[in-house]
Order: structure tokens, then C-alpha cells, then sequence
């Protein structure tokens, strides 16, 4: 059975949980990625994630931005709503100085694998925190922000028929990253809606997720290896 356990973090004098999974390997470190969700929460889904990343010989840990799992888009939207944006950003910033604490070298910088809102929060940090974030995926997440400051290689994953987050959005994201002189590699999944690799959502599509995975997996590997010589 893979290794795993329920972390805390602490915040604003306040404890929040994360999923944690070290490294599958006999030192069970390597380095880390930040796996952030979107608004249906903390899912089994994203667990599986983050266990699919040890098994790459990644330390992965997921923060837990809500306490409870969304099973109705209308409570997903009601959770995303309720949220302090203040609090949300101080957690991704606390979950990546705990990672580094957990990973093989705690003076490396980690890589940050987002959905939706959890791929926006994924591109801020990554301007926020330059120095410790060196390559991000966003999962039909988009941004309106300075890149200038960034140090990252980024993998935006945007579905065909996205009225979310538009394909206009997502080339805007692309070409703020552009201007501040970072790379952007881009992919449309065709056939596709918003949504379409979360499991609980509508738009579900398992073929087209496990494509982005793949997609994932090689990215991380030419920008962000682990050392592991079984990565496909």
C-alpha cells in the first residue's frame, strides 16, 4: 500500500489539513509538487494525483482549501464564494514552504500542478514566491497578472469548448506570460468542456484526462525531473 498521511498546516492561527504523499522510493524524498484543487475541493480524484506523482518519485502535497468535498456544482460555487482570497493565497504560500520542508533538498524550488481556481492561484504564486516555484501546470486556470517576475516554465491545459475559462482568457494568460519573457507551453484537449478532469463534475471526460496526465507526466520530466528513471 503507498505511503500516505493527513498532514497540518497552519495559517492564520489556523490549522488546515493537506494530503501528503512522499516520494515512492527508499528515502521516500525527492521533489515536490504542489497539487491544488479546484472548487470541488479536496476529491478522492486529486488524492489519486498526488499518489500518481509519488509513483514518479515526487513528494506531493494538496492543501485543503475548504474542509469538505462539493458533490453539486451549485455547493462547489457556494464553497468558492464563501472563501477569504486572502486566506487561500496565505495557504498555497505556507503549503509551499511546508513541501520544501518535506522534499529532498528544502533550498529547491517545487513545481505547482493546479485546476481551475487551484491553476490560477498556481500562476500567482508563481510571481509571488519567484525563487521557490520553478515550473507550473494550469488545468483551465487563467491569470490577469505580471509575469515579469517569474522564473517558471509554465503548461497551460485548456478544454475545446470552454465557457469558463475561454480560449481568449487562456491566450491572454499565454501572452502575459510571453511578455514577461517566460516560456508557455500550451494544449487544447478537443471535445472537451470545462471541468473535464475533475471526476465529479458533468463534464467529466476519463480518455481526455488521462491524456492531459501523460501530457503532465512528459512536461514535468523535461522541465521539472525527479531523478526516477520510470516516468512513463
Amino acid at each position: 500500500m503507498k505511503p500516505w498521511k493527513d498532514t497540518k498546516l497552519n495559517m492564520s492561527n489556523e490549522a488546515n489539513t493537506a494530503y501528503f504523499v512522499p516520494a515512492a522510493n527508499e528515502t521516500e524524498r525527492g521533489p515536490g509538487i504542489l497539487v491544488l484543487h479546484s472548487w470541488w475541493g479536496l476529491t478522492p480524484k486529486i488524492k489519486k494525483i498526488c499518489e500518481s506523482f509519488s509513483d514518479l518519485g515526487y513528494c506531493a502535497l494538496a492543501p485543503n482549501f475548504f474542509g469538505e468535498v462539493a458533490l453539486t456544482q451549485d455547493r462547489a460555487q457556494e464553497l468558492l464564494s464563501q472563501a477569504d482570497p486572502n486566506k487561500m493565497a496565505d495557504l498555497v504560500l505556507s503549503s509551499i514552504y511546508a513541501l520544501r520542508s518535506y522534499s529532498d533538498d528544502p533550498k529547491n524550488p517545487i513545481a505547482i500542478v493546479g485546476f481551475a481556481m487551484g491553476g490560477s492561484l498556481g500562476l500567482w504564486a508563481s510571481t509571488r514566491q519567484p525563487e521557490t516555484v520553478k515550473t507550473v501546470v494550469s488545468v483551465y486556470g487563467t491569470q490577469d497578472i505580471d509575469f515579469s517576475e517569474s522564473k517558471s516554465n509554465y503548461l497551460l491545459i485548456s478544454a475545446s469548448d470552454d465557457d469558463v475559462a475561454t480560449q481568449d482568457e487562456m491566450n491572454y494568460t499565454q501572452a502575459l506570460i510571453a511578455l514577461g519573457d517566460r516560456y508557455a507551453q500550451t494544449l487544447i484537449v478537443e471535445d472537451t468542456k470545462h471541468g473535464f478532469a475533475e471526476d465529479l463534475d458533468p463534464a467529466y471526460n476519463e480518455s481526455a484526462f488521462e491524456e492531459i496526465m501523460e501530457e503532465i507526466t512528459l512536461f514535468l520530466r523535461e522541465n521539472f525531473p525527479s531523478g526516477s528513471t520510470d516516468l512513463t
